[in-house]
């Protein structure tokens, strides 16, 4: 509690007046009449989902292959778009380039990946799957396939066409308006709730 009160106190307006994030923040909190759930709320989730979807893969690759979480997410990038860059990756994973390139590195110790040099740009390497990782991949992308016809099998084929039609759109609109150069003020500022002039939302 006292690290959270030092926090928001560091975030308070200084002398002369200027603005400061605690500032933003205040203008932005929601009204006590607004019933708006974090928990039943798109981020929610998408994560739960993600969790349910990599425990049971997890369970499959790493028993099977010896792979992470990561390894396998970037392996499933890799089997789809060869020859890629760890920048492409970067971006297409919404994942930092440390982490990716521990997860690269451990994936080429396993002789799963192999890298090369770029002919337009010897700067950069193009990352894609040896010939082991080509036969490792087809045999997890079958469990992948069954886990989601698993979570979509609740829906009927209308809202099936639905889902797969809208998450492309959301996923690629997220990937700009919530991107790393975005400071999360910019995002408070462009959707945040404005008490002045709106009227107040149901998100039951």
């Amino acid at each position: 509690m006292e690290d959270i009160e030092v926090g928001m106190e560091s975030m308070r307006k200084p002398e002369g007046g200027q603005e400061t994030s605690l500032d933003l923040i205040e203008q932005h909190i929601l009204p006590g009449e607004l019933n708006y759930m974090p928990d039943t709320r798109l981020p929610h989730f998408f994560s739960v989902l993600a969790n349910h979807a990599s425990r049971k893969l997890h369970s499959m690759y790493n028993e099977q292959f010896g792979l992470s979480v990561m390894g396998w997410r970037i392996m499933a990038v890799i089997g789809n778009h060869a020859p890629i860059s760890a920048k492409a990756m970067c971006e297409m994973m919404a994942t930092d380039a440390v982490t990716l390139s521990r997860g690269i590195d451990q994936l080429y110790g396993k002789g799963l990946v192999r890298r090369k040099t770029d002919p337009a740009d010897r700067r950069r390497q193009l990352i894609s799957l040896s010939k082991k990782g080509i036969e490792v991949f087809e045999r997890i992308v079958p469990l992948y396939y069954a886990v989601e016809q698993a979570m979509m099998s609740a829906l009927d084929e209308t809202d099936q066409a639905h889902i797969r039609r809208i998450m492309p759109k959301i996923v690629a609109h997220s990937a700009n308006v919530l991107s790393s150069e975005t400071s999360w003020e910019v995002v408070l500022q462009r959707y945040g709730y404005r008490a002045e002039g709106e009227d107040i939302q149901s998100f039951e």
